[in-house]
């Protein structure tokens, strides 16, 4: 399997034109013919948001706490 080939089930989607593009242009594009959470989730793969769990080698994006200021009128 080629490394530019994103395998989702029985759909196939090429890594480097989903990294062209945002992730709008993608669902707009590619929505006829795929599921639109499918391409969505393919975007977030090739873009590097997101990480199958079935993809061991490759590590997990993580994300970062955000203190929330508390709006207390005091």
């Amino acid at each position: 399997m080629s490394k530019n080939v994103i395998c989702l089930g029985e759909d196939r989607f090429n890594k480097v034109w989903l990294k062209s593009v945002t992730e709008q242009d993608a669902v707009s594009f590619l929505r006829t013919s795929h599921d639109a959470d499918r391409v969505r989730k393919a975007w977030k793969i090739a873009n590097g948001l997101s990480v199958p769990n079935y993809v061991k080698d490759a590590e997990k994006p993580k994300r970062k706490r955000v203190k929330k200021e508390n709006d207390s009128n005091d």
